[in-house]
């Protein structure tokens, strides 16, 4: 399989290598939201400096961030950094990112597997929303919880 996981601690490491398709990203996405170990409280690194060849074309993006949405209902939407090297590789994830980043989820492409582990530890410290609760932020006045 072109594209595997395994959960470390409080992250995903998911390796990419190898030709990758649409379907392989797909059924990666499709294994996860069946793992009973994914949930709140985890990121996800994808590091995909081994790949050697992206058999989709930027058409297909949106399909991706599409399924991506499909599973992120089963658990909360959790931080991802995606590591890639070759040019189309690291074009394909930023256009990922663009398209993912207009919901709640947190998303960084990065060029090397230190900066998205940097950008994933100071994530994790950030306070995120819990699920099931309010998600909106109101600028300039305090955060207050009424549900609790």
């Amino acid at each position: 399989m072109p594209v595997s996981y395994q959960i470390r601690a409080s992250r995903i490491d998911t390796i990419a290598h190898g030709q990758v398709s649409v379907q392989d990203f797909h059924q990666h996405l499709l294994e996860r939201s069946r793992d009973d170990r994914v949930g709140d409280g985890l990121c996800e690194l994808i590091d995909a400096t081994q790949v050697t060849k992206v058999t989709f074309s930027p058409f297909d993006v949106p399909h991706l961030v599409k399924c991506q949405e499909q599973h992120a209902y089963l658990f909360y939407p959790i931080p991802l950094a995606i590591v890639a090297t070759d040019p189309l590789a690291f074009g394909f994830a930023r256009s990922f990112e663009t398209l993912t980043g207009r919901g709640n989820r947190l998303i960084r492409v990065c060029a090397t597997r230190r900066d998205a582990e940097r950008w994933l530890d100071a994530v994790a410290r950030t306070p995120r929303p819990t699920p099931g609760k309010d998600r909106t932020v109101r600028v300039g006045t305090p955060a207050s919880s009424s549900d609790s």
